[in-house]
């Protein structure tokens, strides 16, 4: 069912002093949100015109680059799973897709960039401990966080939706 309302998001995600991953709604709305069990969805129509349209609307609105952002900290990186991600974003309009490799030297500047603009988050799946402790290794945790709040969309794919709440 999807999430129609910040209350809604709050339910799912968790608003306890317990959550590690706590993220603020209360300026976003849902349909800069999405979470998905794998990556099937991103190969059909729901992606291009739900997935796509947010971030058209994420650009423009709060003047966002055109930059995604693959994080594939759960699946260790792999190199395969980035570029069947690749190969959906080609149904969206042109954007810059990167693979922001938590172990690469250069992740500290690729956070920065994920923090002024990116226009889209992806979480990949996996691995929900190994992708935590990987982000929380390099503060990639928090840099997805602020990048959220200043208007990026989010996207986790299933254990990368887990770490959306954990």
């Amino acid at each position: 069912e999807a999430i129609r309302s910040r209350r809604d998001f709050l339910l799912l995600f968790g608003t306890t002093p317990q959550t590690r991953f706590h993220m603020d709604a209360s300026h976003m709305d849902a349909s800069s949100l999405f979470i998905t069990a794998d990556s099937r969805p991103l190969f059909g129509g729901w992606f291009a015109s739900t997935v796509g349209a947010a971030v058209a609307a994420s650009v423009h609105r709060f003047r966002r680059g055109n930059l995604v952002f693959y994080l594939g900290a759960c699946n260790g990186d792999d190199l395969s799973s980035f570029q069947i991600f690749e190969a959906a974003c080609r149904k969206l309009p042109p954007l810059e897709v990167r693979h922001l490799r938590v172990s690469a030297p250069a992740v500290a500047d690729d956070m920065a960039r994920l923090e002024d603009e990116a226009a889209l988050i992806v979480l990949a799946g996996s691995d929900v401990r190994r992708g935590w402790q990987a982000m929380c290794s390099c503060g990639l945790d928090s840099a997805v966080r602020r990048a959220v709040a200043r208007g990026a969309v989010l996207l986790g794919v299933s254990a990368g939706a887990v770490l959306m709440g954990s």
